[in-house]
């Protein structure tokens, strides 16, 4: 392998056109520079031990492999080679080695295995200059995978595009969830009926209307429980089962639904005699592994919605950012959600306390703003009995009561320099001393998370804001997009809103016309999820048919240029009859989304539109936008 190849390697990778796209493309020339029989493209497993298997290459799986959601890996050394044959990933090979993609700190970003069937070709010198390579290539696999971080496990046909499935499963009605998922599975597989089935302590539960398809009732191996034990094992593995005696010839399989390391489920599959197949258990795996934080998402809604309290909405909120929350979830440290006025930041510190090991202690939350100065100290930490005029017994401060729970302080930077000092001193040492108090200080236990809409670096340099204590909380960031940014998810937001409130006023309200969705989309939302709220709320007051209609609408939404694209109703006055105006108007409005979903890079817009850049260019420039418009 020369000088020349190894830039030929490069060249060759840096055409693809996303992460899965490229480790398709590394695999196939490692097996090509090396003569291996087979190869295979492997990452650590996001949710279980192990490794998962994201392209293969030449050889097929072992039969035990097929339905493996991870795999240990002996050997995770550079060309480590393996010669047990338990230990190999193909059919028919004898050895195997690893070609480890390493970041810059060192930490794996995937292997590389390869294996052959005669020992004999593995040639050593082949192996060392692709090692030789393979650092000029990782920075390129890592901007693959930052840009399109999910990679098609075993591609087969009808294959699963991460972004369809968020849009179309981010619902907190587990009902609606049933119904779409279904529709998402019977659109890639052959499959008779779905059943969702999940875990209730120590019993597996068919969830109303989570039984869909050609069936109405579960069969009937599955009502005996001694026939059900193969469910349970499913919750790890992914599980097939015929039919027992007399039983109508049939297939059926289950899949896990696994959130982190917790088992939520089974999905049900039943078939015909030939399907599911192996690669039908494949397809539903991978949706089963994306759709497992939308389950998550929705029976925290239930949960939440049952105990009296606030429901816990997560609609909309973008998965990078559940992700990243699910990273510090079990970590004791501070986090700091920032993020503008109305953008959810309660809900994401409400879901760091619910995925974290606190989430059966207390969750107090307090906003910097209702602190009286003079009381500012006391409210926090607490008083001593006669410390001041009206202390006329000893109180606690809310630090104590969120004792060995979370405590969520929101706009932080409202605080004072000296409570600020004594804030960080209290995250630093977990200890408080109530004000008077001549006693030794108090130890707490209290996980803190902090959120504000404001620049805090920028408040440092003003000197608002202590440096000391910014250092302290710039560690663990989650930072939240304002809605204006989301406009891909704006409609399901406002659909949720709007079931949530017209069920609460006895209003059978379906939804929006053209219209109304068309001014809700193009307007900007200063005030963002909660001036959606406001807006969608009072147009329910008005509403007196089954449809929200743009005259319901405040009229600063009305009055956006924009607004009036959508075509209004034949029949209507000033319905739009040039088929040409219709059409530039109906571009308008694609090419605004599309940019604002890319946040106005137009290379971004080309691939998501699968339009030519000139293309894009060209629709800009008749429309007058410019892609400055819509970068953050």
């Amino acid at each position: 392998m020369s000088e020349n190849a190894s830039l030929g390697l490069l060249n060759f990778v840096s055409g693809a056109v996303n992460s899965k796209d490229a480790f398709a493309r590394l695999v196939e020339k490692c097996r090509e520079y090396s003569r291996a029989d087979g190869a295979a493209a492997l990452r650590a497993h996001t949710h279980r031990p192990g490794y998962e298997i994201l392209i293969t290459e030449g050889r097929t799986l072992k039969p035990e492999l097929v339905f493996a959601t991870s795999i240990e890996l002996p050997g995770e050394e550079d060309r480590e080679v393996t010669r047990d044959k338990k230990d190999l990933l193909f059919s028919g090979t004898r050895v195997g080695a690893n070609i480890a993609l390493r970041r810059e700190d060192n930490s794996p970003l995937a292997m590389i295995r390869l294996e052959w069937e005669n020992p004999e070709d593995m040639a050593g010198e082949i192996l060392k200059e692709l090692l030789a390579s393979i650092p000029f290539v990782t920075p390129l696999m890592e901007h693959f995978r930052k840009y399109d971080s999910r990679i098609s496990v075993h591609p087969p046909s009808g294959d699963v595009r991460y972004e369809e499935i968020d849009l179309e499963l981010d619902t907190p009605d587990l009902e609606v969830f049933f119904r779409k998922l279904h529709h998402i599975i019977s659109s890639r597989i052959k499959v008779g009926a779905t059943g969702c089935l999940l875990k209730d302590k120590e019993t597996l539960v068919v969830e109303p209307g989570a039984l869909l398809g050609k069936t109405t009732a579960l069969p009937p191996r599955l009502e005996k429980n001694k026939e059900t034990s193969w469910l349970f094992d499913a919750m790890e593995e992914p599980k097939s089962n015929f039919p027992g005696p007399g039983e109508t010839p049939g297939k059926s399989a289950a899949v896990p639904i696994l959130y982190k390391k917790e088992a939520l489920g089974v999905m049900l599959l039943i078939g015909s005699r030939n399907s599911p197949s192996a690669d039908d258990v494949n397809i539903v795996r991978e949706i089963m592994d994306q759709a497992a934080i939308f389950i998550k998402k929705a029976l925290l809604f239930r949960e939440t919605k049952m105990q009296g309290v606030p429901p816990l909405l997560l609609v909309g909120v973008q998965r990078d950012v559940l992700e990243l929350a699910e990273s510090y979830a079990e970590a004791d440290a501070s986090i700091l959600i920032k993020g503008e006025t109305g953008t959810g930041k309660e809900s994401i510190a409400r879901f760091l306390h619910m995925i974290s090991p606190r989430i059966n202690k207390p969750f107090f939350t307090f906003n910097c703003a209702e602190l009286v100065e003079s009381l500012a100290e006391s409210q926090l930490f607490g008083h001593a009995k006669g410390s001041f005029t009206g202390a006329t017994q000893d109180t606690i401060g809310i630090f104590e009561q969120a004792n060995e729970g979370t405590l969520f302080l929101d706009e932080i930077h409202l605080l004072n320099p000296p409570i600020q000092a004594k804030f960080l001193r209290v995250i630093e040492t977990g200890e408080i001393r109530p004000v008077g108090s001549s006693g030794p200080s108090r130890k707490t236990d209290v996980r803190t998370i902090v959120a504000t809409n404001r620049d805090l670096q920028t408040m440092v340099g003003e000197g608002k804001f202590l440096h000391d204590l910014f250092m302290r909380l710039d560690v663990l960031e989650i930072s939240l997009v304002p809605l204006r940014q989301n406009r891909q998810s704006l409609m399901v937001i406002a659909a949720t809103i709007l079931r949530q409130l017209a069920a609460k006023s006895r209003k059978s309200i379906e939804g929006f016309t053209p219209r109304a969705k068309q001014a809700l989309l193009m307007y900007d939302y200063p005030g963002n999820i909660r001036e959606l709220r406001n807006i969608i709320e009072k147009a329910v007051v008005l509403c007196q048919e089954n449809y929200i209609d743009a005259p319901l609408l405040p009229q600063k939404l009305l009055k956006i240029k924009a607004a009036t694209v959508v075509p209004k109703e034949i029949g209507e006055v000033d319905f739009e009859v040039n088929y040409e105006s219709y059409k530039s108007d109906s571009e308008l409005v694609y090419v605004t989304q599309l940019l604002e979903r890319a946040r106005g890079s137009v290379t971004e817009a080309a691939r998501l539109s699968g339009l030519h850049r000139t293309h894009i260019y060209n629709l800009m420039k008749k429309h007058d936008l410019t892609a400055d418009r819509f970068k953050p």
